[in-house]
């Protein structure tokens, strides 16, 4: 008899389980696309993928990690795939989505991460970044298509390619 009412209760808690799950809302979107580049991977330093909800030339920039970032590896080919997902990005707008390259030996420590693209906008106009909207509706921002950019193997090359001031 206690045998039976153990099966019973957990088939109870199966059909509870399974009718719950079918009502989850989803709360967390993905951000996946690609871009090219020319000329060579930086041998040192990181290359990230980096979603800011205030961007860091923004005077209200408080310093501190990004939303959620994303270290590209180096491709085989001139084809940067990239993917923030799972767990994925909670709902929001975010204000820039950035690849940048981490220095491994910055002259300042404020020039840590140096952009090199920025989505919507070029170096030049760092205000003009598009943002990035993940909601119920839209959940997901995916296949997105970052313009080509140029890179260089050596550190020094790129500080001198991508040092912005902000």
């Amino acid at each position: 008899m206690g045998a039976m009412k153990i099966g019973l209760a957990s088939a109870g808690l199966v059909m509870v389980l399974a009718a719950c799950g079918s009502d989850v809302a989803r709360t967390t979107g993905n951000i996946t696309g690609y871009f090219r580049h020319s000329g060579g991977w930086p041998a040192e330093g990181s290359m990230l993928l980096t979603l800011f909800e205030v961007n860091p030339w923004d005077p209200d920039f408080v310093p501190g990690p990004p939303a959620a970032f994303h270290v590209l590896q180096r491709p085989s080919g001139d084809l940067v795939d990239f993917a923030i997902e799972d767990p994925g990005v909670p709902f929001g707008t975010y204000k820039g989505l950035v690849v940048a390259w981490q220095d491994p030996a910055p002259p300042d420590q404020s020039q840590h991460m140096l952009p090199v693209m920025v989505y919507g906008t070029s170096l030049d106009n760092l205000s003009g970044a598009s943002p990035i909207v993940l909601s119920v509706e839209q959940p997901d921002v995916l296949d997105l298509e970052l313009p080509s950019i140029e890179l260089y193997s050596a550190s020094e090359d790129m500080r001198a390619a991508f040092a912005v001031e902000y």
